[in-house]
């Protein structure tokens, strides 16, 4: 018969008789190698001790640990003349605060008018982007509260409030002192112009009216001769009263300058002119760039400057190259 033999846990590849067995076991004794033997073609494998008949040794029983718990070790009394080391002296902390502290309101009640001010300053700065400046000059006290209602909110929380609305107020403030004049100096003088050229506009519109009224006047109830004011076309109602004050009171930055009507005669016509000019023709505030003149031939005429008056030798409105500056 053979057998496979596993020496210290790995089968040895050859086939073994029992003779051969005996004949090593000696050997593998004296090396203190773990012998198994199983007959061939089988998984069975026997301590090498049982396969040649001897009897095994017994083994130890195992060892626990004692059950319940572990007694304590025994005292050992301190060498002799061992003082313990002193206890420190108790030192009571601080109060929080310092001396004189204050827990102050309670968070319900936290101060914020210096940030609500200061916010609403941003809020009008930036405003007087639409009210030509009026209103920015609060963006510079605006900044400085809400810096200072700032501060007051990071050193004492517990008695002031309003942080985010301080942040806020410096913001738009900043904004307003910084950024509206940049875009003011290129809005204003636009502005400025856009009202000059509907000023004109209506100055323009005004002489014609007259024109129109002098007309009916003169085919009609004049019979040949024209109003020699404006109160008579008011009379007959062909003039509103707003235009016939504008040599009093002017509207929308014209007034009526002159007013002439010269009677007709046996040697010449009848004729009349009106010449309406700014009220105000100097600087960047002027309400308007020229002056108009406007004839019983009714061709409207434009002076060349603001500061010169029109007449009958100024070029036609229509003709003018600067009509619209």
């Amino acid at each position: 018969m053979s057998y496979n033999v596993k020496v210290n846990g790995k089968v040895l590849p050859e086939l073994y008789s029992e003779q051969d067995i005996r004949g090593y076991a000696s050997a593998w004794r004296e090396y203190k190698a773990d012998v198994q033997v199983a007959l061939s073609g089988t998984h069975l494998f026997m301590s090498l001790a049982k396969f040649l008949g001897e009897p095994e040794a017994p083994s130890a029983p195992p060892q626990f640990p004692p059950s319940g718990p572990l007694p304590p070790p025994a005292y050992t009394p301190p060498p002799s003349g061992y003082l313990p080391p002193p206890r420190p002296a108790y030192t009571p902390p601080p109060s929080f605060g310092g001396p004189g502290y204050s827990p102050g309101p309670p968070p319900g009640n936290l101060k914020s008018g210096m940030a609500v001010t200061g916010m609403i300053f941003g809020i009008l700065g930036i405003c007087g982007f639409l009210t030509c400046g009026l209103t920015s000059i609060l963006a510079i006290p605006g900044v400085i509260l809400s810096f200072m209602a700032n501060s007051r909110a990071a050193s004492q929380p517990r008695v002031y409030g309003g942080k985010n609305m301080a942040i806020t107020g410096i913001v738009l403030n900043l904004f307003a002192i910084l950024v509206i004049p940049f875009f003011a100096a290129i809005a204003v003088p636009n502005l400025l112009a856009a009202r000059r050229s509907a000023n004109q506009a209506s100055a323009v519109q005004t002489l014609r009216n007259i024109h129109s009224a002098q007309s009916v006047y003169e085919s009609g109830i004049g019979m040949g001769q024209y109003a020699a004011s404006l109160k008579e076309l008011e009379k007959v109602q062909l003039l509103q009263s707003n235009v016939i004050q504008l040599d009093r009171v002017p509207r929308q930055g014209y007034r009526i300058v002159r007013f002439e009507a010269i009677p007709r005669t046996s040697t010449q016509a009848a004729h009349y002119f009106v010449v309406i000019a700014p009220v105000q023709d100097t600087g960047i505030g002027r309400s308007g760039n020229f002056s108009f003149y406007i004839d019983d031939s009714g061709v409207l005429r434009q002076s060349r400057n603001s500061n010169e008056l029109a007449d009958e030798n100024c070029p036609a409105y229509g003709n003018a190259s600067n009509q619209y500056e």
